[in-house]
């Protein structure tokens, strides 16, 4: 007797288990480096799926559509094609892939599943590295960002979780979480979550004022500004004067990288201004300029300065473009994220933001 099985059961327990395969590997690639490239399996899945499935239609969603203007607006400009912005573009696909997929928009993820997962890989990390981990609570390794010397993009893991679970109201989940960011404590996941949450217990007003795109546009521009002056070390005494230390060690070296990119951006200020240097171009430049291979360390510069200032505006314009509230602050915190790391080619923790994100659309759409 044959068996009917529904789709959509087939791919929640794929997608499940697709997501906490590429979680899983994320947390042992510093220890395991050969396994790093199963984190990029998610394209290689959608195409299986497409040939063995009746249905082949893909579905693209309002919150992939800014993440998927900077994959098209790289492949639209052939003349500035390099092996660093197809790398990058692919990390990007690799987490959007699975949401693309025939009843994606059905599949609701159980985020405590994966939750409960990467704590316990995350204890078993702890206990493997334990004899060489280094926690400070202290205000000073707060300020140097030094609280912790677990590898710290889990930290960005963890935070989406807090942030999650404090959204739907599962404050015990999101206290469990928070134990497990602690951990591995980043500065910038830190203040995120507190912007987000003092806006979240605001009054209407000031949520009315902040809480919707084209402030979000504002702010974003607002702090590319800052950046500029930033790189031309107008802030450095400030910074010096007010945390004790300087402006390179505050910022982790990153006053350093972007000052590399200053030179490429005063020869080619209009071109940059307009079309960006091109996806990839600036950990080039980078390297070029300081002699070894270093990311840009802001998401919001790199956007501007790979993509230009429309791009900029539109990818920004496109992350807050939600009705759902509860996107939208999350939303806000991958934008706090960005403003000092590389979040953008993160696939594994761009791929819990899109899970979390299509957990959100199909809320929507019920």
């Amino acid at each position: 007797m044959r068996s009917h099985i529904k789709p959509s059961i087939i791919y929640k327990w794929s997608y499940h288990i697709i997501v906490l395969i590429m979680i899983v590997i994320s947390f042992y690639t510093y220890h395991f480096n050969q396994l790093r490239f199963l984190k990029y399996i998610a394209p290689f899945i959608l195409i299986i799926f497409l040939i063995l499935l009746k249905n082949k239609n893909i579905i693209i969603k309002n919150y992939m559509y800014p993440f998927i203007l900077l994959i098209v607006v790289y492949y639209l400009k052939v003349f500035q094609y390099n092996p660093q912005g197809y790398l990058e573009s692919i990390f990007i696909f690799s987490a959007l892939a699975i949401f693309m997929l025939p009843y994606s928009n059905k599949v609701y993820l159980d985020i405590r599943v994966i939750s409960v997962v990467s704590i316990l890989f995350m204890i078993i990390l702890y206990l493997i590295t334990f004899s060489s981990v280094n926690i400070d609570f202290s205000y000073n390794a707060f300020l140097r960002s030094e609280t912790s010397t677990i590898e710290g993009d889990m930290a960005f893991l963890f935070g989406l979780f807090v942030m999650y679970f404090i959204l739907e109201k599962k404050y015990i989940w999101a206290i469990l979480n928070s134990v497990m960011l602690l951990m591995g404590l980043k500065r910038i996941v830190f203040l995120g979550l507190l912007v987000v949450t003092i806006l979240l217990i605001s009054p209407r007003v000031i949520k009315k004022t902040f809480a919707n795109k084209h402030a979000m546009v504002i702010i974003n521009i607002c702090y590319l500004i800052f950046t500029m002056y930033l790189l031309l070390g107008m802030f450095d005494t400030l910074i010096e004067q007010y945390t004790g230390i300087s402006a390179g060690y505050f910022l982790m070296g990153r006053s350093s990288i972007y000052s590399s990119i200053l030179p490429y951006w005063e020869e080619n200020k209009l071109m940059i201004s307009l079309i960006g240097s091109g996806m990839g171009t600036s950990n080039q430049i980078i390297q070029s300029n300081l002699g070894f291979h270093q990311l840009l360390h802001n998401d919001v510069l790199k956007i501007f300065f790979e993509h230009g200032f429309i791009i900029f505006i539109a990818f920004f314009y496109l992350l807050f473009n939600t009705s759902n509230k509860k996107h939208f602050y999350m939303a806000l915190l991958v934008n706090m994220i960005f403003l000092t790391d590389n979040m953008l080619i993160y696939t594994h923790i761009l791929l819990i933001y899109f899970a979390i994100s299509n957990n959100y659309y199909i809320e929507a759409n019920e």
